[in-house]
C-alpha cells in the first residue's frame, strides 16, 4: 500500500512542480535532493527542492506550520547558503514570515516566497475561468469465458503468449479505450474483449477467448474547491508568480503562470467509488494557452478489488 504523503511533503511536491512551470528550458529541478557538502564530500545533505541552471545551484526549502516563520529559521537558512556554498536560497512558508524575519532575509539576501489562498476578486483579475471534466469507468461485474478442445491438466492458467501472467489493468484499460470511442460516456455498459490471439489457457491456445466486463460509465464536472498564490513576500499582486488550482479533493492541479499552464492528475486521492478509474480529463482554459506539461501521478497504487471468474467451456464433451 503506498504511503500517504504529509502535508509538508505535499508543500514540497507543489513547490517543485512550480518551478518546473516557472523555470527557463535548460534548468533541472529535483525535490528531496542529495548535495554533497563541500567539507565533507562523503556526507550529502537533504534538499526539499533544487534548481540548477547553468552551472549554479538554488535550494529552495520548505516549511508547513501554523505559525509565521521567525528569524531564526532565515539565520539558519544563511549558514546553510555559506554551508553548501550555493548560488542563492528560497525560503518558503506556507504561513508567511515575521516582520524580524522578512527585515533579515532581505538584508541578506535570502529570496521569500509564500503559498497563499487568494479571495474570488483575486482569482478574477488572473481573467482565466477553467472548465474541468472527467470521464470514469466503474466496474461492476468481470469474467474471463473461453473455450478450450480439452480440460486442461492440473489448475487451469490463463497467461500471455510469453508466458507471462495477464495484466487486469491493461485489459480494463482496453476496455476503457473502447468505450470512450464508442461515445459512451454515461449509464451503464456492457462490453467484451476478444483475447483468442493473445492468450493461453494453461499453455494450449483456447478456440474462443473473452474478457466480459459490465459497468457504468460517468462524465462529471468537477469544482474549484481552492485557489493559492505564490508569490514574493510584500508583492502587491497575490499569485504575481503563479496560481494554483485545486478542483474536486485536490484530483486536478492546475498551475497557471502568466504565460504557461502545467496540469497534473493526481489518482491517489481521487473521491471515486470502488474499482472505478479515471479514463479522460477535460478542460476548457477559455483563451487558448500554452500547457507546458501534463503529469499523472498516483497511478501506482491503482488495483482491482475482488476476484475475476474463469468460466471454461469444452465444446468436444471430453
Amino acid at each position: 500500500m503506498n504511503r500517504r504523503s504529509t502535508p509538508a511533503e505535499q508543500l514540497e511536491r507543489q513547490i517543485e512542480r512550480i518551478h518546473r512551470l516557472l523555470e527557463a528550458g535548460g534548468a533541472k529541478i529535483t525535490w528531496n535532493d542529495r548535495i554533497p557538502d563541500p567539507d565533507n564530500p562523503t556526507q550529502l545533505r537533504q534538499i526539499d527542492v533544487s534548481i540548477r541552471r547553468s552551472g549554479h545551484v538554488t535550494i529552495v526549502e520548505c516549511r508547513f506550520r501554523k505559525e509565521p516563520e521567525d528569524v531564526t529559521w532565515i539565520e539558519e537558512l544563511i549558514g546553510r547558503r555559506e554551508s553548501l556554498r550555493c548560488d542563492a536560497v528560497i525560503a518558503v512558508s506556507a504561513a508567511g514570515f515575521t516582520q524580524g524575519a522578512i527585515k533579515k532575509a532581505n538584508a541578506k539576501g535570502i529570496i521569500l516566497r509564500t503559498l497563499e489562498s487568494l479571495s474570488a476578486d483575486e482569482v478574477k483579475n488572473w481573467g482565466r475561468p477553467t472548465k474541468v471534466e472527467t470521464l470514469t469507468y466503474e466496474f461492476l461485474e468481470c469474467a474471463f469465458e473461453l473455450e478450450i478442445a480439452s480440460q486442461p491438466a492440473g489448475e487451469a492458467r490463463l497467461s500471455l503468449n510469453d508466458g507471462a501472467d495477464v495484466n487486469l489493468l491493461d485489459l480494463l484499460g482496453m476496455v476503457m479505450n473502447r468505450l470512450e470511442q464508442e461515445g459512451i460516456h454515461s449509464g451503464t455498459f456492457e462490453t467484451a474483449i476478444d483475447l483468442e490471439d493473445a492468450v493461453l489457457l494453461s499453455g494450449r491456445r483456447p478456440s474462443r477467448a473473452l474478457f466480459l466486463a459490465k459497468g457504468t460509465a460517468r462524465k462529471r464536472e468537477l469544482q474549484l474547491a481552492s485557489v493559492v498564490g505564490y508569490s514574493a513576500v510584500g508583492a502587491s499582486s497575490p499569485g504575481s508568480y503563479a496560481i494554483v488550482r485545486h478542483f474536486d479533493s485536490d484530483t486536478i492541479e492546475i498551475i497557471d503562470s502568466s504565460r504557461e499552464l502545467a496540469v497534473v492528475l493526481d489518482l491517489s486521492g481521487a473521491d471515486l467509488h470502488l474499482n472505478e478509474y479515471v479514463r479522460a480529463a477535460t478542460f476548457d482554459f477559455g483563451p487558448i494557452q500554452d500547457v507546458k506539461w501534463f503529469h499523472v501521478i498516483g497511478v501506482d497504487g491503482l488495483k482491482f478489488v475482488g476476484n475475476i471468474p474463469m468460466r471454461i467451456r469444452f465444446p468436444t464433451g471430453s
